[in-house]
């Protein structure tokens, strides 16, 4: 038995030591429950917004609600967090969530059509996300134990892809076959699952609550902590700037570039699909070894690296070479999300967390509507494979500045 054991241990390498924290396995099983949800609303909506309205005008309303839902809720959700404590705000986001979905599940039952609903719902959910990705920060770096927190994130990064696949394909099963409502529904159900995961968490040890006078003075607080750790913020800004310059535009430009370049929208999803492998393919590596040495080097490294994936496919003539640097770029940016993600759980303070994490979520989510929003104003004049390039090239420009501070590079 014990030879088994050890067997397995090998196989698992650094992902069997979080394995074996129960909390940690619940909380995880909660976001592959989320995360599916997510993705099946995704498909379900876009279905749904353009049965209702077929210029798309209403999808755009509906995900711009749920925008700024979360951007507005990030700006108190990370000190509400601190204040209270990240199982409650957990449990308050799923539940939100849930109640949200399935009231727009019941309205499509029941014929419903008014174009304000979904919009609605759009705002919950947005303020649903805003209250979650600090307390997920928080709980997850609470749970975990020190030594095992490189092979953690990797395997939430693993199962974070994973999920969003399964959601994917089950949100277009779903839709095609049992319609709208029953993906609403389904999709309502998984954040009920996830609640109900982070209820068995029973509670953890978490800091005591400080006495606090304002919320106000805990966001000052939050921002002041960040002014005096330079490395940090400049590393922060960094990871939004590669996020928003970089991510969110390439979604827009790199359909249009292929289809330019090589007279086929087919090798989009061929390039999507490398992305998706390259990333489970670092995140398995990482994970199976469960170190990662210089971590600073690697977070913005690994962003470096991700830029030159885009600038490079913008520019290569040749479909091989763009497959390989985006698949390449890929495994770069999850090699530095898992570096970044440990540098925030080791470096900040526990009482500062989650005020650090809504930051980050605010800059990483922030910036990316305006640029977006710039892209069809650009387009008629600025040919799409260029600004595809010049974006990424002003992102790896921040990269190599992050990487001059001397704090950062020997982390």
């Amino acid at each position: 038995m014990s030879e088994t054991r050890s067997a397995g241990a090998r196989l698992l390498g650094g992902f069997g030591p979080p394995l074996q924290v129960r909390r940690l396995r619940l909380l995880l099983s909660g976001q592959v429950a989320s995360r599916t949800g997510d993705l099946v609303f995704t498909v379900a909506i876009a279905s749904h917004t353009l049965s209702l309205n077929r210029n798309g005008s209403l999808l755009a309303f509906v995900l711009l609600a749920q925008t700024i839902g979360t951007i507005a809720m990030l700006v108190l959700s990370g000190a509400v967090t601190d204040r209270l404590g990240a199982r409650q705000v957990l449990l308050a986001a799923d539940v939100l969530r849930a109640a949200a979905l399935a009231t727009l599940s019941g309205q499509v039952l029941f014929g419903g059509t008014h174009p304000a609903v979904p919009v609605l719902v759009g705002v919950a959910l947005g303020v649903g996300d805003g209250l979650f990705e600090p307390a997920f920060a928080v709980a997850f770096a609470q749970v975990t134990p020190a030594e095992s927190r490189i092979g953690a994130n990797a395997l939430k990064s693993l199962t974070w892809r994973l999920s969003a696949i399964v959601g994917a394909a089950a949100g277009g099963v779903l839709v095609s076959t049992a319609g709208t409502a029953t993906a609403f529904a389904l999709a309502a159900a998984s954040f009920l699952l996830a609640a109900a995961a982070v209820l068995r968490m029973g509670r953890w040890a978490e800091p005591a609550p400080e006495h606090r006078e304002s919320i106000l003075r805990d966001l000052r607080a939050g921002l002041g902590y960040l002014r005096s750790v330079p490395w940090l913020l400049a590393l922060i800004a960094t990871s939004g700037l590669v996020t928003s310059l970089v991510m969110a535009p390439s979604r827009a430009l790199l359909p249009l570039v292929v289809t330019d370049r090589f007279g086929t929208p087919g090798l989009y999803s061929i390039l999507l699909v490398a992305e998706a492998f390259g990333g489970l393919l670092a995140a398995l590596v990482i994970g199976r070894y469960g170190a990662l040495p210089r971590r600073g080097q690697v977070a913005v490294g690994g962003m470096l690296f991700y830029c030159l994936g885009y600038i490079t496919a913008s520019q290569s003539a040749n479909a091989v070479l763009s497959v390989a640097a985006l698949a390449m770029g890929a495994m770069a940016i999850t090699a530095s999300a898992v570096a970044y993600v440990s540098i925030l759980q080791t470096s900040v303070p526990e009482r500062y967390l989650g005020r650090v994490a809504a930051f980050d979520s605010i800059l990483t989510i922030g910036g990316a509507p305006l640029v977006l929003a710039a892209v069809p104003v650009l387009s008629p004049y600025v040919d799409n494979s260029l600004m595809l390039a010049a974006v990424s090239a002003v992102a790896a420009a921040s990269c190599l500045c992050c990487l001059t501070l001397r704090r950062l590079r020997v982390l």
